[in-house]
């Protein structure tokens, strides 16, 4: 969230390096076997694998937030953004990368809807869960 604001702030060079970063507080989220992957513009995805349950989920989710919510030192300035998360499993919401990547899409907008930073699972055509 607010991405856009630190390119306006501080330009495109500060928005490449708050990438990167933001990519690497990410994937230090994850553990080794999970995945984190740029999409494009300012987003990302984290493919978790082997979770054994809900709680594992909910616990990245919410230390993604907590991570991308502190202030970045970049050499163009401070910057200061937050995460919305958007969350799918399978096979619950989707047996396919589509179906999965929509339905987290969806929750991830309820997310924003309900102010940002924080995060929202997909539940049966209505993302619902916890905003940290």
């Amino acid at each position: 969230d607010q991405f856009k604001a630190v390119n306006d702030r501080l330009g495109h060079p500060a928005g490449d390096a708050l990438l990167v970063e933001a990519g690497a507080r990410i994937a230090a989220c994850l553990r080794e076997s999970d995945t984190v992957a740029r999409f494009g513009g300012d987003e990302f995805a984290a493919l978790l694998t082997e979770i054994e349950g809900l709680a594992a989920v909910e616990e990245v989710a919410q230390r993604i937030c907590v991570n991308l919510a502190a202030r970045f030192s970049l050499p163009q300035g401070e910057a200061q953004v937050a995460a919305s998360v958007g969350v799918a499993i399978a096979p619950e919401h989707g047996t396919d990368s589509v179906s999965l990547q929509q339905h987290a899409d969806e929750a991830l907008y309820a997310a924003k809807r309900a102010g940002r930073n924080g995060w929202r699972l997909y539940v049966q055509g209505i993302a619902d869960g916890p905003v940290a």
